[in-house]
């Protein structure tokens, strides 16, 4: 199979945010390093064993898209998934019993020194295309990383640093990107947090709705909506039916901006705009949601009395003087839509393409073409 050409950004995205990666990489500090377990063939145990003989030899170099070197618990890490995605990888560490180790794993690796110049001499440099140099001595990894440079400019070169000032040294010493475990594994726990939350949020929000029973529900935001907050409530409304709630998604004020108007009409969302004399009229609904606002009477159609039985809303709130059943205010997301997007993929509820693209628009409208609090989903 052709290896695909990939560059230094994109590593790093399936590789430093990849989770099971993460916990790999925290165990590099509370394990023993060659806790290597398991088997993972990149090739057949004679291929392996034959192209490192004729390496040694210097009869033929040995062909590989991705170099790993330091094979700790992070590189074999590192390797495994590489090899788990189909790519070919030769691992390099200057420890020989480890690399009989991994050999033994069927891995492809050979010694070699992070300090030797000659690092690089048992391998096609033509054929390398990327190198992860993730041993724990940050002055090895300096040294390979220029070995690697003036073998070839082209290769990307991601290296491993412990902190921010080593990260500044690798990228002087030429790495086009630095990974710092001990970051990657905070911002993939907090990652896994927001998704536990996530989940935890959805399945409260599920239950609520199920309690309705016959009833209906409202789904009410703030005045003069716009496309955040409508395709918010059409989120809500889905959910709602995906346990046969009935729900009526209600505004006061204008829709105003052609394009809004646009928005809502290609993509048949139902509003209901009701004032103040119809205000009656929220007696026929059980239960009461309000969405991308939270404080009933303010900026929307609800009595400042009313009994809200959900809120959900990104913008700030004083939380003392919200009151409701459920509550999810979350300041740091930059739209409704986006923390209605997580309820759905959590609650594995299928999304219409006109939902999507309510869903998208909302979250682009109200991060500013996603320059603000914008977020992976």
């Amino acid at each position: 199979m052709a290896s695909r050409n990939l560059s230094a950004p994109y590593i790093v995205d399936r590789i430093m945010y990849d989770e099971r990666l993460v916990i790999m990489a925290k165990s590099a500090y509370t394990l023993q390093t060659s806790n290597i377990r398991g088997g993972l063939s990149i090739t057949d145990s004679k291929k392996t064993s034959d192209s490192h003989k004729s390496a040694t030899n210097g009869d033929k170099k040995l062909q590989s898209p991705y170099l790993v070197i330091g094979s700790g618990n992070i590189g074999s890490a590192v390797a495994r998934e590489l090899v788990n995605r189909n790519k070919t990888v030769v691992l390099i560490d200057r420890d020989a019993g480890k690399v009989e180790t991994l050999k033994e794993q069927e891995f492809e690796a050979i010694v070699g020194d992070l300090n030797d110049p000659g690092l690089l001499d048992p391998i096609d440099i033509k054929s390398v295309e990327v190198a992860l140099i993730l041993s724990s001595d940050v002055s090895a990894n300096e040294n390979a990383i220029i070995t690697i440079k003036q073998a070839s400019e082209g290769i990307q070169v991601i290296a491993r640093a412990p902190n921010s000032i080593a990260k500044t040294k690798l990228i002087e010493a030429g790495a086009d990107s630095v990974i710092m475990p001990p970051r990657v594994v905070s911002d993939a726990t907090l990652r896994i947090l927001d998704r536990v939350e996530s989940a935890r949020h959805a399945s409260n929000v599920l239950n609520i709705l199920r309690s309705i029973g016959k009833g209906k529900l409202a789904i009410v935001v703030h005045d003069n909506p716009d496309p955040d907050a409508m395709s918010s409530a059409f989120a809500l409304k889905t959910i709602a039916a995906s346990v046969d709630i009935e729900s009526e998604m209600l505004y006061r004020g204008e829709i105003g901006h052609q394009e809004n108007k646009a928005f809502i009409n290609l993509l048949q969302i139902d509003m209901c705009k009701l004032d103040e004399q119809k205000a009656h009229y929220l007696e026929d609904f059980k239960k009461i949601a309000l969405i991308d606002c939270s404080m009933p009477g303010e900026n929307n159609l609800l009595p400042k009395d009313s009994d809200v039985t959900i809120i959900i809303d990104h913008h700030p709130a004083e939380m003392k003087e919200v009151h409701a059943e459920y509550i999810d205010i979350r300041p740091n997301a930059g739209a409704t839509a986006t923390i209605m997007t997580k309820y759905l993929q959590e609650l594995d509820i299928p999304i219409s393409k006109d939902l999507a693209t309510a869903l998208l628009y909302g979250i682009r409208t109200d991060t500013l073409g996603f320059k603000r609090n914008a977020n992976p989903i």
